[in-house]
């Protein structure tokens, strides 16, 4: 059963957290020495009564773990990135793979009539699909940008198709073959954090005469999702349907994110409770879900009253993942004063929301 924050937290004297020298993720090993290093010195900082230079180190090891899960997921690579792309599973009825998910390097660098200047190390993949009922085929492609520069990437592939619209321009096709291109905006529905649209239009092309193409750029948090549905000979490309694969697309994504969050979840729930330890509640706040917020004001005067003049110290940590959206924490806290140590044995297990939030624990 669900308990709000206050009363599940009365089930423990005092709830102290923090990550293992190592954790691994999807066989992505890394070390957390140095933020477990930054999280003690914020202890230590905090019981000598300095709050300012306590959260400072609170904030130095939130930088380095949101690095290290960068790392983790670069790591993993294309292996990893392919679990968000689209099955056959996931689409309607008559799409066939055309060809299996493979690697891609970097976004590209030639995007329409327009080239982007700038460079970008990216982890990405593709997969290609044929309709059986329709001469229609669709490409799938995303890209993880590791260095967090997917909105500047998205900026720079908006304003090259931008540049483009109303202008004709030839391009080879099948590296032998000139044909004619257009371009015309495609307004959409927003998806994701940020997304566009545009109608790419070729002529000359051997036996169809004719290629249509939707294509859909959306940027989520660090990922961008292109989507190219694409007519081959005459006929009305229906914008709908490219839409409603770009919306499977994006949810598919989601799915993969909230399957991935061990680390981020980790992390959250170890910041929380540092929060907590520092009596930082802004920080906490940001930490859980909507629906635990109000129940902060609580939870931190149960964290007073117990620690009374005493001094904190975190021990025997070990956590682990029960599943995508649970966290267990086995821990020892010791409360020391009048030169005496009490130590508490604690067991939880924090619920996350799909974003890696604390919303309760059981």
């Amino acid at each position: 059963m669900t308990r709000p924050l206050c009363i599940w937290i009365l089930s423990a004297v005092l709830l102290v957290f923090t990550t293992p020298a190592t954790a691994q993720e999807d066989g992505c090993d890394f070390d957390l020495t140095e933020v477990n290093a930054l999280l003690a010195q914020a202890q230590t900082a905090y019981a000598a009564g300095d709050l300012v230079t306590a959260l400072n180190y609170v904030d130095q090891a939130q930088a380095a773990l949101a690095a290290l899960e960068a790392d983790c997921l670069a790591a993993g690579g294309p292996q990893l990135l392919r679990l968000a792309l689209l099955t056959p599973d996931d689409l309607p009825s008559g799409w066939l793979v055309q060809s299996e998910p493979t690697s891609l390097s970097a976004p590209p660098a030639t995007l329409f009539c327009a080239t982007i200047e700038a460079t970008f190390q990216t982890q990405g993949v593709q997969v290609s699909y044929l309709n059986s009922t329709a001469p229609l085929g669709l490409v799938e492609a995303i890209y993880y940008f590791p260095d967090e520069d997917a909105a500047e990437y998205f900026a720079l592939a908006q304003s090259a198709a931008q540049s483009c619209y109303g202008v004709e321009w030839q391009q080879l096709y099948g590296g032998e073959t000139t044909i004619n291109a257009t371009l015309a905006s495609l307004p959409i529905t927003v998806l994701g954090d940020e997304s566009f649209g545009a109608i790419l239009t070729n002529t000359g092309l051997p036996d169809v005469n004719t290629l249509q193409t939707d294509t859909l750029y959306i940027r989520q948090g660090s990922y961008i999702i292109a989507i190219a549905l694409y007519l081959a000979g005459d006929g009305e490309l229906d914008d709908v349907q490219a839409l409603a694969l770009a919306q499977l697309a994006l949810q598919k994504l989601t799915q993969f994110e909230g399957s991935t969050l061990t680390s981020t979840a980790v992390d959250n729930a170890e910041l929380f409770l540092v929060a907590l330890g520092v009596g930082n509640r802004d920080a906490a706040g940001d930490l859980v879900c909507d629906s635990a917020r109000d129940s902060l004001d609580d939870l931190f005067g149960l964290f007073e009253t117990q620690a009374g003049d005493g001094t904190l110290n975190l021990a025997d940590i070990a956590c682990q993942v029960d599943d995508n959206q649970r966290i267990s924490c086995a821990f020892t806290v010791e409360i020391t004063a009048n030169e005496q140590t009490q130590r508490h044995p604690q067991n939880i297990t924090f619920l996350l929301d799909d974003t890696g939030k604390i919303c309760g624990s059981e």
